[in-house]
């Protein structure tokens, strides 16, 4: 059990909402600094309904999108996934790929559709998660932080830019992604 939780900790880190730069130029490098985003909420649940649903002899399927198409990103998180799968028979991850600027333009809609992505990479920004919180399109991880120590892991700041309220508050009320 402690290898799962190491696990799920793992893709979820992986998988996080810290959405490092912009746009590339030409040669690859990155056009922007750094800037935050989640991984949306609904990556534990998915993950913890997948695993128990694998676990009772049915295969399970999770769609998760993410901003890691660098040749050197993609082979990481293409690992992590096959040894995810490995200790997890049953569950599949469909990896859905995109670059920063195609995720943050299509997330949003998908998110709202039934074949949507299970977890995906959200930008932090009132528009972008504050507006999936509103929608109540995002589960919150308070259950999850404290399941795996996260509030222990991550300071009050980094966790509070990772945290909207019902109404849209920034900063305040449920957990909704994590940061790597």
């Amino acid at each position: 059990m402690k290898k799962l939780g190491i696990l799920v900790i793992l893709l979820v880190l992986s998988l996080s909402a810290v959405q490092c730069g912009g746009a590339e130029n030409a040669t690859g490098e990155p056009t922007q600094a750094a800037a935050a985003t989640e991984a949306p909420t609904t990556e534990a649940a998915a993950t913890e309904a997948a695993t128990t649903e694998a676990s009772e002899g049915g295969e399970q399927t999770l769609v998760v999108w993410d901003q890691f198409y660098r040749p050197v990103e993609s082979e990481l998180i293409d690992t992590l996934n096959a040894e995810f799968e490995a200790d997890h028979p049953g569950v599949t991850i469909e990896r859905v790929s995109r670059t920063t600027d195609d995720l943050n333009t299509t997330v949003k809609l998908a998110m709202a559709e039934a074949d949507g992505p299970d977890v995906s990479q959200v930008n932090q920004a009132r528009t972008d998660m504050g507006a999936l919180v509103q929608a109540d399109l995002l589960l919150p991880l308070n259950d999850y932080a404290e399941q795996y120590g996260w509030n222990d892991l991550f300071s009050a700041s980094v966790l509070s830019r990772n945290s909207y309220t019902a109404e849209g508050t920034f900063g305040e009320g449920n957990l909704y992604g994590v940061s790597p």
